[in-house]
């Protein structure tokens, strides 16, 4: 394929991978359908690898006239959530009403491998994912056990976290009103199992944990038989209706008790289901955050780099290889060095991915905007992909052929009208920000 000068669009690139610069928050995961990112014999063997995992439920689907793992419909993504150079695979299951809820997602297995030619095999728990509009899976900037914890969120998330703030507990004698410790007693009884018998025996922390609910909720934790360096159940309730009920708080069933004797409790200022996520540590500090390896003005990540044979694809170290930097310090220094990395993975990776998939048949076309005519180059093609990924890209185009390149939002699927927005402006936007060849 033709080289391409970067100079003509490193503004483009800028603009575009901006979003992608080393971050103290949590990092989207890229989902694409299963074709895209895995080859034919690989999807072969993952197929095989979570028919045994997952034989119950893949029965259940077949039996539903379905099938679990539909190479059309599966969508996967790949990140190295364990800092091993190799990115792990992490397959959505299909299966409507078996795998699949509406509220909180569909299963999604995660897939991991020693070595890039080694076979997958099962390595986690499934986790859920959205399944209103496209996946969402976001990568957290902690470390816990040498990985990289995830979660999903029906909420955007935060780019810019602040610290984890450490919810302050006092004890229930000096935190309850008489008339509160009466409605909260009864409530207790039968979760505690008797073990709440005065304000005394509780420690509780008001706060609102729910954003942005601009409603209070108590979280509640009884001492009584739970010593230092333990953990001790956590009950959560919120007022609703001028009535204090009991209220989920997820992912935080149980707490430490801390040197100091109270609950040790860190709520994150991101989103997971509305809520604010909190978590609780045996040494009473909250997890360690460590910002995210972005290399330059355009944000390459290591695994890019390591595409294009300029750093090492498990240790990261530079190899000062094709006129590039020796070190790290070195790239970041030079910029016509970050234009020349960009320039190489879009001509030997982002190119040839696009020509198989066929994307670049799409140039030359024109789109009615209804107010405006919209050019399709190579440069709007490409900062789509980057923006929304490919598949996303390829469907835009599929839904635009029938409609005879005539913009009309109200055709599009409610699950990717906010990707199709996306790759529409990037169409526009970047009209006439031709690469030469």
């Amino acid at each position: 394929m033709a080289r391409r000068s970067i100079c003509g669009v490193a503004v483009l690139f800028a603009a575009l991978l901006g979003a992608f610069a080393a971050v103290a928050g949590p990092r989207a995961v890229t989902f694409s359908y299963a074709p895209v990112l895995l080859a034919p014999d690989e999807w072969t063997q993952v197929r095989a690898v979570l028919y045994t995992e997952f034989a119950e439920e893949a029965a259940k689907v077949r039996a539903q006239g379905n099938d679990l793992l539909d190479a059309e419909r599966t969508t996967v993504a790949r990140a190295d959530i364990d800092f091993d150079g190799v990115e792990e695979l992490f397959v959505m299951l299909y299966g409507p009403d078996v795998v699949c809820f509406p509220a909180t997602g569909c299963l999604t297995a995660v897939l991991g491998r020693g070595k890039d030619d080694e076979p997958w095999s099962f390595v986690a728990a499934p986790i859920s994912i959205l399944s209103e509009g496209p996946p969402r899976l976001y990568l957290r900037d902690e470390v816990v056990g040498r990985a990289r914890t995830f979660f999903s969120s029906v909420d955007p998330l935060i780019e810019e976290p602040q610290p984890d703030e450490r919810v302050k507990f006092v004890r229930g004698a000096n935190a309850l009103a008489e008339a509160d410790w009466s409605t909260l007693r009864d409530q207790l009884a039968e979760p505690f199992a008797g073990r709440v018998r005065e304000r005394a025996d509780v420690d509780i922390a008001q706060l609102n944990a729910h954003v942005p609910s601009g409603t209070a909720e108590w979280i509640v934790t009884v001492r009584n038989g739970c010593a230092t360096g333990t953990r001790c159940p956590v009950i959560a309730f919120a007022q609703v209706e001028g009535r204090w009920r009991p209220a989920q708080l997820p992912e935080v069933p149980e707490v430490f008790i801390g040197a100091d004797g109270l609950p040790v409790l860190f709520l994150r200022d991101e989103r997971k289901f509305g809520w604010r996520s909190g978590y609780s540590t045996q040494n009473g500090e909250p997890r360690r955050r460590v910002p995210f390896v972005d290399w330059g003005r355009y944000g390459m990540t290591t695994a890019m780099l390591a595409d294009i044979g300029l750093v090492e694809r498990t240790t990261g170290e530079w190899l000062g290889k094709r006129g590039n930097a020796y070190t790290g310090a070195e790239f970041l220094r030079d910029r016509t060095l970050q234009e020349m990395a960009l320039d190489r993975w879009i001509d030997e990776v982002a190119d040839p991915i696009g020509e198989a998939a066929g994307l670049w048949i799409f140039e030359g076309r024109v789109i009615d905007y209804g107010t405006e005519k919209v050019n399709v180059t190579h440069a709007g093609i490409t900062s789509a992909v980057l923006a929304e990924g490919i598949a996303p890209v390829l469907v835009f185009f599929g839904m635009l052929s029938r409609t005879e390149y005539k913009l009309s939002e109200d055709r599009y699927p409610t699950t990717l009208r906010a990707s199709f927005t996306v790759i529409a402006d990037r169409m526009r936007d970047f009209q006439n920000a031709t690469p030469a060849r």
